[in-house]
């Protein structure tokens, strides 16, 4: 009897420790979100700052819409999420997420810059720039272009 006393006891402090971390493992962002906000997919925070610091460690941010979430500062490990609106078609990997930032940043598309984190951590700090905006909406211009191309094809099939 102690020993299933003990099991229950043991079991509401690691419950109790995960709430008071305050930490979920699954967080989302939107455009028109508040980083008041517990981060929920019904009440989404508006920055990735907001996000990670209510993000687990291996823990998941989701973005709800296409925004300006601001820079993106990255002190713990993480999952590799799904993009939601793909229904999981698209995955971003860490094997190419550094790559292209250091790409876009080579490019002028970011800039990049070495400091401390909350928990005095070296960081880096990515934003994107003018030209990064300028490129950023070609490239959508082009991507609907091509979109469109392609509807055509396949309606004509």
């Amino acid at each position: 009897m102690r020993h299933i006393r003990f099991v229950v006891v043991m079991s509401f402090v690691f419950l109790f420790a995960a709430f008071a971390e305050g930490q979920a493992m699954r967080t989302w962002v939107s455009g028109v979100g508040d980083d008041i906000n517990p981060c929920s997919r019904t009440a989404p925070c508006k920055t990735f700052a907001g996000a990670i610091s209510k993000t687990a460690k291996n823990g998941e941010i989701n973005c709800l819409d296409p925004a300006g979430f601001g820079a993106v500062t990255i002190t713990k490990s993480w999952r590799s999420p799904t993009i939601p609106i793909s229904e999981s078609a698209l995955r971003l990997e860490e094997g190419s997420l550094y790559p292209a930032l250091h790409r876009m940043t080579q490019s002028g598309w970011l800039k990049a810059e070495w400091g401390a984190s909350d928990n005095n951590r070296r960081a880096r700090y990515y934003a994107i720039t003018d030209e990064g905006r300028r490129q950023l909406a070609d490239e959508e211009a082009n991507w609907a272009q091509l979109t469109d191309a392609v509807g055509k094809v396949l309606r004509f099939v």
